[in-house]
Formats: structure tokens, C-alpha cells, sequence
């Protein structure tokens, strides 16, 4: 019985560990704490695996007031959704030991969509809401780096990941603004973006978000994501 259950122990131990849990690290210094992104990696070889990810995601919050006259009031809705998935290969000639342990390239696809529900008050007490609609879609191919620590604790950091971008940005108003107020409003919104989202000052300036509300553009982008995650 006893080298029965040693046999068994020391089995377990040795047990090729094909799959790993992890957290997204990245997002919540971003986006803020409210973006809560799950990731699941699976070895289909010792040299090959896929990962795929999922989880909530809301809008930055406002660091500053826009003007004197429109200042934001509060958030009645800011939600989100982040999935992405990739295939990595696992580079044989550069890692001493086999998946997920060293450098990795492949390909990967990314989404984001946010929603948002905002009412803004003016100094003439005006009523002022917004709804936005923002979407990232990105596809590239990347190059990281998986630290294995105690054969269960993974570091898993995207390095490089260069690919094409996709943006949606739609904000509707209801109100009876000015022009002018409009504009301060578009800018309080360009702010949210642009201090919190990498390239968004880029998208501001080739579109005309400052007077419609609408930026859509295809751009270069890039991906760089820390993970942390326990092996099974």
C-alpha cells in the first residue's frame, strides 16, 4: 500500500501541466479597477498552445472637469466587454525548456466594446445626457516571454504585438447645447480617451470627433499585456 501511494505522489508530481489560468494585469492600470479580464492557455504540444481570454471592462474615469459651464455629472451606465484569443509557438532553438516556458510568437485577434450612459450639468442647470458607443477590434501577431516559477506561478508578458486597429467612437447627445458647448463637451470626451487609451490622440487628430461626435478610423496599433497565472 505505501509504494503504491509513492508511485502515485510522485506521479502527480511530474504530470505535464497543460493548462494555465490567469489574470489580466494591464487593463485595471488603464481602464481602472473595474476591468476584470480571465485568460485560459492550453498546450496542444510541448511546443504549441492557445489562449483566450475574457471579461468585463468599463470606461476610464474623468480626471478633470471639461470647462466652468459643463461639468460632469455621473455615470448611470459604463460597462464592457474585452475577448481576445491567440496561437503561440513556442520558439525550440531559443527556450532551454519546452512550453510554456520561454519566448513565443503568433498570431492573435483582440475586441473591445465599451457603453456608456452619462449626464452632464451645465451652469444654466441645463439637463444634459450622453450615450457612447466605442469599439476595438485589433488583429496582428505578437512576441512574448512566459516566466514558470515553482513549476505552478506563470508570468506570462506580450512584448511586441504589432497589428492593425480598428475604431469605432459614436456619441449622441440630447440636449439643447450651443455649438460651443458641444465642442466642450466633445473635448471632455477626448480627454477621457486620450489620457487613458494608448492612440486615441493619434485617432482624435485624423478624424473630426471635436464637432460630430464620430471618430472611425484604421489605423497601426500594438498589444503589450502582463498576465499572471497558476498552472494545472
Amino acid at each position: 500500500m505505501e509504494c503504491v501511494a509513492g508511485q502515485a505522489q510522485h506521479n502527480d508530481s511530474s504530470r505535464v501541466k497543460k493548462n494555465t489560468v490567469r489574470l489580466n494585469l494591464t487593463g485595471p492600470m488603464i481602464f481602472g479597477n473595474r476591468y476584470l479580464v480571465f485568460g485560459y492557455e492550453r498546450l496542444v504540444s510541448n511546443r504549441q498552445s492557445f489562449s483566450i481570454n475574457a471579461g468585463h471592462a468599463a470606461l476610464p474615469e474623468y480626471d478633470s472637469q471639461p470647462s466652468d459651464s459643463v461639468k460632469f455629472g455621473k455615470d448611470s451606465k459604463n460597462t464592457g466587454l474585452n475577448i481576445s484569443a491567440d496561437y503561440r509557438f513556442y520558439l525550440q532553438k531559443q527556450n532551454k525548456f519546452p512550453a510554456p516556458r520561454g519566448v513565443y510568437v503568433g498570431p492573435f485577434y483582440s475586441y473591445t466594446g465599451f457603453k456608456s450612459n452619462t449626464t452632464w450639468n451645465t451652469t444654466q442647470s441645463s439637463f444634459i445626457e450622453t450615450d457612447t458607443k466605442f469599439q476595438i477590434s485589433a488583429v496582428g501577431f505578437e512576441l512574448g516571454y512566459q516566466f514558470v516559477f515553482w513549476n505552478r506561478l506563470a508570468i506570462d508578458m506580450v512584448m511586441v504585438g504589432p497589428g492593425i486597429g480598428f475604431y469605432d467612437l459614436k456619441v449622441n447627445v440630447e440636449s439643447n447645447l450651443t455649438d460651443e458647448q458641444k465642442q466642450e463637451l466633445y473635448k471632455a470626451l477626448e480627454d477621457r480617451f486620450g489620457d487613458r487609451i494608448p492612440g486615441m490622440d493619434y485617432i482624435f487628430s485624423q478624424s473630426e470627433f471635436s464637432t460630430s461626435g464620430n471618430a472611425s478610423l484604421t489605423s497601426l496599433g500594438f498589444r503589450y499585456i502582463v498576465h499572471i497565472g497558476y498552472r494545472f
